[in-house]
């Protein structure tokens, strides 16, 4: 767990609480370790856990049942977070996230972080504002793929 904190304490949002905020989420999470190809979660299945990838690569995918059965990919690796989008709000995952390689993953409840939130609006607050951060930057990259896929050989 000792690499998984350090990467924790320098990766955002976590390097901007103070360290009882910090000791809580690492006391909250347990690590898990997939295998290459083993599914985190599928898109529009339920779920309550959050992942942040401490090492290894993950892809996270949608499928598209328009525009020829297109599936869109974004990939990403240590320090990188997903299923976040759960803490601030209810539904269906939006996408399939895949571990592309051997990896390792510190995991939390939806709910641990919806009680550290209560018990700290502050970090609540600071939370919220980096999920909708980057489910909108995952937004903005899933639509320039799209957009080149589309227009791709159209001139």
């Amino acid at each position: 767990m000792s690499k998984a904190k350090a990467l924790l304490e320098q990766s955002k949002p976590f390097n901007e609480f103070d360290d009882a905020i910090l000791s809580r989420f690492i006391a909250e999470a347990r690590e898990q370790e997939f295998s290459a190809g083993d599914v985190l979660f599928y898109e529009l299945s339920e779920g309550n856990e959050i992942y942040f990838i401490v090492t290894g690569e993950i892809r996270m995918s949608v499928e598209l049942a328009s525009a020829y059965h297109m599936v869109e990919e974004i990939e990403g690796g240590p320090g990188e977070l997903v299923g976040e989008g759960r803490f601030i709000a209810d539904g269906p995952r939006p996408a399939t996230a895949t571990a592309t390689s051997d990896l390792t993953a510190l995991v939390w409840d939806v709910a641990a972080w919806k009680a550290i939130a209560e018990d700290s609006p502050k970090t609540g607050y600071r939370l919220a504002i980096y999920a909708g951060q980057v489910l909108f930057a995952r937004v903005g990259e899933l639509r320039d793929h799209l957009i080149n896929d589309i227009s791709w050989g159209l001139e």
